[in-house]
């Protein structure tokens, strides 16, 4: 037959031992304990001038790690703009600049770095990238001097013309350069945001990060996929002075694993006396702004340094010249946006497999 089964005395003791670590469990997990980091985190900031970004999709850093990656990026580019800012008087290249001696002097690793791949875009594109045309920045009213109130006369741009060149500047070993002639000045604005995105990228993949977006004042970097698992997707801005950035696009590129940077005069500009359109692209062929319908040019390639200075050289070029070199250059892929009547036209390398009519 059926036994009736006695309930068991509740002990008082024992109950408020476990309701007391219930309790003191709910306030570690929800109030005390430290939340995980973010799987997909975002860091931002100001240098060189401009503001960068720095996406890592699925990312393995715990929150020290993070905040660690986080100092690290900030440290990083203090000291490239440190060595290459020629905005900032104490600089490495600014020191370099006002040093008035035919002597070799030491100079940094980056700013080496970043001299060596300059000279070598320089004979890349038969003298068209020049790193030396600081004294034509400063003359034309793009450097810490100002916009100047009248245009430069003749004879003035070819005297400070005789100021440039990077046949006069020379890397010696031990990590040391030269000047040839002693009023020589750098200017590496055209392809400094670009070894800073590299150096970022490098700094992330040393940390096993190897899903990631870098950008600097629009200069780009990716590594693996987006957060979706699928190529980055980097817009491209029509070169409309009258849009914000992002607002109106050519195209949307789907990339992996490669760079991208965008040249164009229809931002840093002013007008001279007569309201002409003066760019900040200068030609070192003829010591002047560059005066064609190359709206803007942008170009893929292996590294964002590299990316970086073929823009701006591509910008000196103009649209001609600037399809047959990237055509016959291996590894390069271009998009030229082309002014004409008034109207644009885009023009993509054959090799262009990467840029694709999605602007959604």
């Amino acid at each position: 037959m059926p036994v009736a089964i006695q309930p068991r005395k509740l002990n008082a003791g024992k109950t408020v031992f476990v309701a007391s670590f219930l309790l003191a469990f709910f306030i570690y997990t929800y109030f005390i304990r430290e939340p995980p980091a973010p799987r997909h985190p975002a860091i931002h900031g100001s240098t060189m001038g401009t503001t960068y970004t720095v996406k890592i999709a699925r990312s393995p850093l715990n929150r020290e790690d993070l905040a660690a990656l986080t100092v690290d990026i900030g440290t990083l580019l203090g000291k490239i703009n440190q060595s290459m800012s020629t905005w900032d008087p104490d600089s490495e290249i600014s020191r370099f600049n006002a040093t008035a001696s035919t002597n070799s002097i030491a100079i940094g690793e980056d700013l080496m770095e970043v001299v060596r791949k300059s000279i070598h875009l320089h004979q890349l594109t038969e003298g068209v990238f020049d790193p030396t045309l600081e004294p034509l920045v400063a003359l034309w009213g793009f450097s810490t001097n100002g916009i100047p109130p009248a245009s430069p006369r003749d004879e003035d741009v070819e005297k400070t013309g005789l100021r440039c060149g990077a046949d006069k500047l020379v890397v010696e070993r031990g990590g040391r350069l030269r000047k040839l002639r002693v009023d020589l000045e750098l200017n590496l604005s055209a392809i400094a945001k670009g070894y800073a995105v590299d150096r970022i990228g490098t700094l992330l993949l040393e940390m096993e990060v190897m899903d990631w977006y870098v950008e600097i004042g629009g200069e780009v970097k990716v590594s693996g996929h987006n957060q979706d698992n699928r190529p980055w997707r980097i817009g491209i801005d029509w070169p409309d002075p009258t849009s914000a950035p992002g607002e109106s696009l050519v195209r949307i590129l789907h990339l992996e694993s490669s760079a991208v940077a965008t040249s164009g005069d229809y931002r840093n500009f002013h007008r001279g006396p007569d309201g002409r359109h003066i760019s900040h692209i200068l030609d070192p062929r003829t010591n002047r702004p560059v005066t064609h319908n190359l709206a803007s040019a942008t170009i893929i390639a292996p590294t964002c340094m590299e990316a970086d200075g073929i823009a701006t050289a591509i910008m000196v070029m103009g649209p001609k010249q600037g399809k047959k070199w990237i055509q016959a250059t291996p590894h390069i892929t271009g998009l030229l946006v082309i002014k004409e009547d008034g109207q644009f036209t885009v023009w993509e390398s054959p090799e262009g497999t990467f840029l694709d009519g999605d602007t959604r």
